[in-house]
Parts: structure tokens; sequence; C-alpha cells
């Protein structure tokens, strides 16, 4: 994966956090999408982080695929389509739109726009929450 930015320096890690500097950030795979874009600008004492992706779930997959990956973070329920969670200092809103499938020959697969957004978390706080959403909800072959 590379980060691409707007000049400021930063640092990534295999789910995307970036540590450092202020703009809009994006990975782009290897197969040359951007789906991911993270956002991060200082904001006092904490820092405000945005991060979104396209997701291959349904709906309830996806929340079976949360129940474990927020198991160690205090969290509630927001609506049908959302949940907040407590991170490090910080709050973080998860939520989730349903998208059009995505149409492969007769291949009809289910998609979530999923959104992050976060103020207060420390950097530190950030990469580790994303590492832990990401070992418990990526998906796909090597």
């Amino acid at each position: 994966m590379t980060v691409m930015g707007d000049g400021n320096s930063a640092s990534s890690s295999a789910c995307g956090s970036v540590q450092a500097g202020a703009g809009r950030w994006k990975e782009v795979a290897s197969d040359g999408s951007t789906d991911e874009v993270i956002e991060v600008a200082a904001a006092g004492m904490g820092s405000l982080w945005e991060w979104g992706a396209d997701v291959t779930a349904t709906a309830a997959e996806w929340r079976a695929m949360l129940i474990p990956a927020l198991s160690p973070y205090p969290w509630t329920p927001v609506g049908d389509h959302g949940c907040q969670v407590s991170v490090g200092d910080g709050t973080a809103l998860l939520s989730w739109t349903p998208l059009a499938p995505r149409v492969i020959a007769r291949l009809r697969l289910p998609r979530l726009r999923v959104t992050l957004q976060a103020s207060g978390v420390s950097a530190m706080d950030w990469d580790a929450f994303l590492r832990r959403l990401a070992l418990y909800t990526r998906r796909g072959g090597g």
C-alpha cells in the first residue's frame, strides 16, 4: 500500500492510519483503488480523525463482525446503522450505509459505505483501534 498526501509528513500502518501532518490522505492499494480516506487535523488537546471504506457485506454481516472487533472498547448502538465507541480519552462514531450491490456477471455482492469519525483520540489509540477493526473486518484473498 502507498499513502499519498498533501505534502505533510506522515507514516502509515497496515490499516492505513496517518500519525502526523494535517490534510487529506488516500491509501492506494496495489490494484490502484483509493477507497479509504483519512483526514487528520489538530484540534487542541486531541485530534480529529476520519476514515471510510466500501465494504462487501450486508448490514447483518457487518454488525456480526463488529461484536468481536469492538469487544475491548465500551460501545453503544446508534440506531440501526451505527455505534458510538469510547477509544482512549476520546469517542468514535462508526456508521454504515447500504450501497448498490457490486455486480460481476451473475454475481451480486452486497456493499456498505462505512465511515468512522473520532475526536479526542490520540494517534497511538487511533492506530490500535484501526488495527483491531481491520483484523476483524477485512475480507479477501491473498
